[in-house]
């Protein structure tokens, strides 16, 4: 049975036509139309999620993992406003999230009646492209639903460029819809007029002359990676391979970069934490060269915002330009793979110099981790290293904020891991949702390391029937926001109580609950024994929650940067 209202079949179509037949969709009375035309339509795979935020996140994931668009459908009022906190990570990382919105005729906006609100553009500057339906029936009208929805799919085409989904983005169709809503008929929708959208020409064939002689002429040069899909990233170091390998540039990678392969600096973080001011100095570059999307080093921020390179390149496609450390002075309209070789090859002595001070600093702070965590007692920084150690090849890992991805950054991983986070917004608010409706699309393991808080704020990412018996979920259970206990000036009972959130919950009974198989460990010893049964169990889905106490976490932690500080 398919809704026989227009905008309903039009827009199903168009879906089609434009390739997204995955569809995440919320219960609701007022989507019902769109809802069961999905559910019934052959061409589409539906997956039911009833808290629309984790619903939001959880497309998310599936964006991740299929590189395709993917629609999220919600019914009217409040239920739209829970997918904010998606739409904002989609925007800030460029995912092409659709947005299909249910919604009550306009009349009835400001009229007391229920679950009646603006939806129209309510994303506001968060959205690509936002469009409202006619609510009419005459062709003009059909003509115009057409119109509006073509404009919003193309809106998510030009995907497949620097980060993986450039120019794209969230998008939101909002659908008027009359009562009767439950009329419906057989005859499945008709394919409709689908606009396309021609591939535009690679720019760029060849180095500005001006940027050419900046290029020659600077002797501290600096490549630095944000985050990148895995499929993205390995074109983009195929680029840029002759130039680390010539050594014409200090390439900087963290893991979320997803960039594989030898003579890059994959620790920034640590190896800045582990020098003085000075020294830190003598590593900033007199150009600088970006291309992705986010970066989650505090201390590489500080550093090339308290000595701003002379110039600052940002290559984007899209033209976009964030200026993250001020000094921005040339966005370059391009793909990296096409931008890196351009670039001249040929160095002298104060380049090669440059990029040894940067070795040394990374092979000085990889030496003093392994020595510290040699002696260190079991903490969350334990418990992680020791996991990510014995991460399988072709992985998926999916890094919850705030201190795990952080941690994450200070020790290796194993080859073939593919690395995501949620650091559009660097919220915690989806993290689990997010990695859960990538499992559901996915054949290879998907590893979740998640804190307790990010764990238990999303728990009704597990509250569906699409949990994948590939799913593995690490929970570093401390009793609360870890990160507030580094923060300083705050006081020790505000902190705990108010500002870090302290609990005493425990996931063991919701593991039960949901249907995961589900372990615990508080020693080192039992981590460790329990640890190959994570990593290699065929079976699942699983749980293993790992519990600290808060206080050595903190401990350590400060600990642990203050001895890097010292080397030892």
């Amino acid at each position: 049975m398919y809704s026989d209202k227009n905008a309903v079949r039009q827009l199903t179509g168009l879906l089609l036509a434009h390739g997204i037949d995955h569809v995440v969709v919320a219960p609701g009375s007022r989507n019902a139309p769109l809802v069961q035309t999905f559910a019934a339509h052959p061409g589409f795979r539906c997956f039911c999620v009833t808290d629309e935020r984790s619903a939001a996140f959880f497309a998310l994931g599936m964006i991740l993992r299929r590189q395709e668009p993917v629609a999220v459908c919600c019914t009217s009022g409040t239920a739209l406003l829970n997918l904010g906190p998606a739409v904002a990570e989609a925007f800030y990382r460029e995912l092409p999230l659709l947005v299909l919105s249910a919604d009550r005729p306009a009349a009835w906006v400001g009229q007391m009646d229920g679950q009646t609100m603006p939806q129209p553009g309510i994303f506001g500057a968060l959205a690509k492209c936002a469009v409202n339906l006619p609510e009419g029936d005459t062709s003009e009208d059909r003509w115009h639903a057409n119109q509006l929805i073509n404009k919003t799919l193309l809106a998510l085409a030009p995907w497949k460029t620097a980060r993986g989904f450039p120019g794209g983005g969230p998008a939101q169709i909002n659908i008027p819809l009359r009562e009767p809503l439950f009329s419906f008929t057989d005859d499945a929708p008709e394919a409709a007029r689908a606009i396309r959208l021609a591939a535009a020409p690679p720019r760029l064939d060849e180095l500005p002359a001006a940027l050419a002689d900046i290029w020659r002429s600077s002797r501290k040069r600096l490549i630095l990676a944000g985050q990148l899909l895995p499929a993205r990233a390995c074109r983009d170091f195929t680029a840029l391979e002759e130039t680390v390998a010539a050594g014409d540039a200090v390439v900087v990678v963290e893991h979320l970069a997803n960039l594989r392969g030898e003579g890059v600096i994959r620790n920034p973080d640590a190896a800045l934490a582990a020098l003085d001011e000075d020294e830190a100095r003598k590593l900033a570059p007199d150009l600088l060269v970006t291309f992705g999307g986010h970066l989650v080093s505090k201390r590489m921020k500080q550093l090339l915002r308290a000595h701003r390179p002379a110039h600052h390149w940002h290559i984007s496609p899209d033209r976009s330009a964030p200026d993250l450390f001020q000094a921005l002075t040339e966005v370059i309209e391009t793909v990296p793979e096409r931008f890196f070789p351009l670039l001249a090859h040929g160095h002298e002595a104060e380049t090669e110099a440059y990029a040894r001070r940067w070795r040394e600093a990374s092979h000085k702070a990889c030496a003093a981790t392994e020595k510290i965590m040699e002696s260190a007692p079991f903490t969350d920084m334990l418990a992680l290293q020791l996991f990510l150690a014995r991460l399988p090849r072709g992985a998926a890992l999916h890094l919850a904020n705030s201190s795990t991805a952080r941690n994450a950054q200070l020790f290796p991983l194993p080859g073939g891991v593919d690395v995501h986070c949620n650091r559009g917004m660097n919220g915690i608010d989806g993290s689990l949702s997010t990695a859960v409706g990538f499992a559901a699309v996915a054949d290879e393991p998907v590893f979740v390391v998640i804190g307790d808080l990010s764990f238990f704020y999303d728990i009704n990412a597990l509250w569906n029937g699409h949990i994948g018996k590939n799913l593995r979920i690490l929970l570093l259970n401390n009793g609360g926001g870890g990160i507030f206990h580094t923060l300083p000036g705050l006081g020790t009972a505000s902190r705990l109580d108010m500002i870090a959130g302290h609990h005493d919950t425990s996931a063991g009974a919701l593991a039960a609950s949901f249907g995961l198989v589900y372990a615990t460990a508080s020693t080192r010893e039992a981590f460790e024994a329990r640890l190959p049964w994570f990593t290699t169990e065929p079976d699942g889905p699983l749980l293993f929650e790992v519990k600290f106490p808060l206080d050595a976490c903190a401990a350590f932690h400060a600990q642990f940067h203050q001895r890097l500080k010292d080397g030892r």
